[in-house]
């Protein structure tokens, strides 16, 4: 009888079945793979064909071929299983005798198109297994055209076969990346992926539609090639009609992985009908998985227009998102952060309706209790209600009185970089919104916080590191240099804002420091000088506190800088005025936004010093800083 022999079958395979053309052999390792088509000749073995003399025993000339068939499938069926099993060994002697020999030729070319529902199972089974070990087989399968031959097993009446090959797709996919998926998209697989999407068993859909998410995150080429009208469709009428839940999921992240790549695209998955099941998947019944999805494809087209963003919040999204805000999952809290960032983000009008849907206080939840983790729901909640705070002043008192300026605070001792940076921005939209606001601030004592963030600035430099002869901060460098020097941008700005905006004197009194940048010093001293005239308490306090001395320590700086700065061109100054006639304490004299604000601090530290008697300003120094300051 026939022997079944994984020797046997393989020897039988290269005789009866033809391959591909003939390609040059390599060797090759477990790295690398190349399909060696067999050329050498057929030798039968002796027990390989079937005795004709027992023709009489199997009753006649049809059973003799029918078992031949039968055995000649069998053999075939043993040795691809026999190869899935050597493709699962975890060793890579076992994976390297795999590429070495002639199993990819004979996997790729019969197999999988075989009548046999076993073998085109089997075979699919052992391409992913090896697709999954060996980053080099996707690519050669590619090569050698068996996508071609895989894609046929798709409108196979028997499920099974049509599930491996999509899982052996699936596994391609992943593993080859742009590359493969191009392949795959140029051999003609989208409209069969499509088919499957009106196939009766649900398995097989969410089978195609996986394969169409990874060939989506593959590239924006082969996103736009996905983006067809007919397909879209499908996906949404995916989300809807049936109980499979894994189904819905995959068709709504599909969907929010195409109106992730631009604007066009997220037009098209809107104009296919998504808005609306999304907010009906968004809702507090629904799986956690699945409505965590469906907030993010809602996210993801809000984010490219107002236009969209509109659309989304008409249907109710922005309800969605608020609701999402305070779920006891991670997951959806994290797309509902992000949504309603999307929408906070857009115009005035979205963040009315996020206002009026409660967003102000469920925002500011989400960061109180998410800060110390650092997680991406209070990153996009920091920045959402910085948006908000930005919007309009009502917003920004709503936030305040919704304990926001003490949340966002917390959010500048997160260990996250990035967590730090959206408070600091979001800290300085409320400050700016209106002096009260800036007020709150000060009272908060949110510059502590921030005054050691301030200081990484790019170019920053404090009185006390020019005093130690240290150098402005530098340009941050490195994998999060963006976010430091944002970070340190960010900080300074709020301090700025709220050193200019604020009247609360212990405040400007603690940012007239030599700790802080020449610039936040600057507004500070400029504030003090238009609050201390009118308030003969809050001068004695300035002294009491030790703040008239550090603002004469300051000066005296500033003056030796001014003394410095025309040294420098003794040549071409005459007593003390540049070529054109300019003192060293005019502005055009002064060679940077650091000397400006130098020039600056001294002309409003002469007006605080104009308002203490004499025996006081020379208590401390600063008497002689009067006449200075006026450029005498």
């Amino acid at each position: 009888m026939v022997a079944t022999s994984t020797s046997t079958a393989a020897t039988t395979l290269r005789e009866r079945v033809p391959l591909a053309e003939p390609a040059e052999s390599s060797a090759v390792g477990p790295a690398t793979a190349t399909i060696r088509f067999p050329t050498r000749p057929y030798v039968p073995a002796e027990n390989d064909a079937m005795d004709l003399r027992d023709v009489k025993s199997f009753h006649g000339a049809a059973a003799v071929v029918a078992n031949a068939i039968d055995a000649y499938r069998t053999a075939r069926l043993t040795f691809i299983s026999t190869m899935h099993k050597l493709a699962l060994k975890p060793d890579e002697a076992t994976l390297k005798a795999i590429l070495d020999q002639d199993v990819l030729a004979l996997l790729c070319a019969p197999p999988v198109k075989d009548a046999a529902p076993s073998v085109r199972y089997w075979t699919m089974q052992v391409l992913e297994a090896l697709s999954s070990r060996a980053p080099s087989v996707p690519p050669t399968l590619a090569g050698a055209g068996v996508l071609q031959n895989m894609l046929p097993s798709l409108r196979h009446d028997r499920v099974k076969v049509r599930e491996s090959t999509l899982q052996a797709l699936l596994r391609l996919v992943n593993v080859g990346g742009a590359d493969l998926s191009l392949s795959l998209v140029e051999c003609g697989a989208l409209p069969l992926l499509t088919e499957q999407l009106k196939f009766f068993d649900l398995s097989v859909r969410e089978l195609s539609i996986r394969v169409m998410s990874a060939i989506v995150r593959a590239s924006d080429e082969t996103a736009r090639a996905v983006a067809t009208p007919e397909l879209l469709e499908s996906l949404v009428g995916n989300m809807s009609g049936h109980d499979a839940v894994n189904l819905k999921e995959a068709a709504v992240a599909t969907l929010a992985n195409v109106a992730a790549v631009d604007p066009q695209l997220a037009a098209l998955v809107q104009e296919a009908g998504v808005v609306a099941p999304a907010v009906a998947l968004s809702r507090d019944e629904v799986p956690d998985r699945l409505r965590a999805s469906a907030l993010l494809c809602l996210a993801q087209i809000s984010r490219h227009s107002n236009e969209l963003a509109e659309t989304c919040a008409s249907a109710g999204a922005h309800n969605a998102a608020v609701s999402a805000l305070v779920h006891t999952a991670g997951s959806v809290r994290t797309s509902g952060a992000k949504l309603a960032l999307m929408l906070c983000r857009r115009n005035a009008r979205l963040s009315k309706a996020m206002m009026d849907a409660g967003a102000c206080a469920a925002l500011v939840r989400c960061v109180s209790s998410n800060h110390h983790s650092a997680s991406p729901e209070a990153l996009d909640s920091c920045v959402a209600l910085g948006h908000l705070a930005g919007a309009d002043p009502d917003f920004a008192a709503a936030v305040v009185r919704a304990n926001g300026v003490i949340a966002l605070s917390h959010g500048l001792t997160s260990k996250a970089k990035s967590l730090q940076t959206g408070a600091a921005w979001s800290l300085g939209k409320v400050a700016s919104a209106s002096a009260s606001c800036a007020r709150t601030l000060a009272e908060k004592i949110v510059h502590d916080k921030l005054r050691p963030l301030a200081v990484k600035r790019a170019g920053a430099r404090t009185p006390a590191m020019e005093a130690a002869g240290a150098p402005p901060a530098p340009v941050p460098d490195g994998a999060d240099a963006e976010v430091t020097e944002a970070l340190g941008r960010h900080a300074s700005e709020c301090l700025l804002t709220v050193a200019r905006s604020s009247d609360h004197l212990p405040t400007l009194t603690a940012l007239c420091s030599p700790e802080v940048p020449w610039d936040v010093a600057r507004e500070a001293a400029v504030s003090l000088a238009r609050l201390l005239p009118s308030d003969p308490a809050a001068r004695r306090d300035f002294v009491s506190v030790g703040a008239l001395k550090r603002l004469a320590e300051l000066a005296k700086m500033c003056v030796v800088f001014a003394e410095s700065a025309a040294t420098m061109d003794a040549r071409n100054m005459d007593k003390g005025s540049t070529p054109d006639g300019r003192s060293p304490l005019d502005q055009g004299a002064w060679p940077d936004a650091e000397a400006v604000a130098k020039r600056q601090l001294l002309e409003a530290a002469r007006s605080v010093f104009g308002l203490y008697p004499e025996d006081v300003l020379g208590h401390y120094g600063a008497a002689h800083l009067t006449t200075v300051a006026a450029g005498a």
